[in-house]
């Protein structure tokens, strides 16, 4: 391999790390907001829990396809 070919190799190498790593970063701070939406929850009567997830449901189900629309 050339010298430009190595560089090439390392840069696309890297630019798929970098949005790996930023993938992974999206993901667990969603995971994170889904853990203290369901800890608030929580602390609610069952019945105002149950709608309180369902709303929430509700809500993330739209963005899923508004974003499913968009792509």
């Amino acid at each position: 391999m050339t010298t430009e070919m190595t560089q090439a190799a390392l840069a696309a190498v890297a630019e798929e790390t970098a949005k790996s790593s930023v993938k992974r970063s999206l993901t667990i701070a969603m995971m994170g907001h889904a853990t203290a939406i369901a800890g608030i929850a929580a602390g609610l009567p069952a019945a105002d829990a149950t709608e309180a997830i369902g709303q929430v449901i509700d809500m993330l189900t739209e963005a899923r396809d508004a974003i499913g629309d968009m792509k």
